[in-house]
């Protein structure tokens, strides 16, 4: 976990902005297909923070359920990728550090989904998982 006061941030054309506050969790670059489908980049980087300590503060963006479990928001007007929420997990949102205005605060744990990575993806030093990750 990764202590961050506030991270703020929001789509490309600025119609849609929110703001998250207390521990990130869960910060990782996925390789999934449906994450990189719905980005549109070879993988994206996620970091989680509590439900509660998270809202949109200015306009309202359109969800989509990926798949069964999956409910992703983005930028109606834009196309903006910009949260990840499983529907068991209630308490937990996660949000792309692409959309964040200061990124530099998060720094990434591990990488996920790898045996779904684009072949020319050089892994870094990061933990490697072939799934999701394994917890302790």
């Amino acid at each position: 976990m990764q202590s961050v006061s506030t991270i703020e941030g929001g789509c490309l054309c600025g119609a849609v902005r929110y703001r998250a506050s207390g521990q990130a969790h869960g910060i990782t670059h996925c390789h999934c297909r449906t994450c990189r489908r719905a980005s549109g980049a070879p993988m994206v980087t996620w970091a989680g923070f509590d439900s509660d300590k998270f809202n949109f503060t200015q306009g309202q963006p359109v969800s989509y359920a990926s798949s069964q479990n999956v409910v992703r928001t983005f930028c109606g007007r834009c196309g903006t990728a910009l949260t990840y929420r499983r529907l068991d997990l209630p308490e937990s949102v996660d949000l792309t550090l692409g959309s964040m205005d200061d990124p530099e605060k998060i720094t990434p744990e591990d990488h996920t989904w790898t045996e779904n990575r684009i072949s020319w993806i050089t892994l870094d030093h990061l933990p490697a998982y072939p799934q999701e990750r394994k917890t302790k």
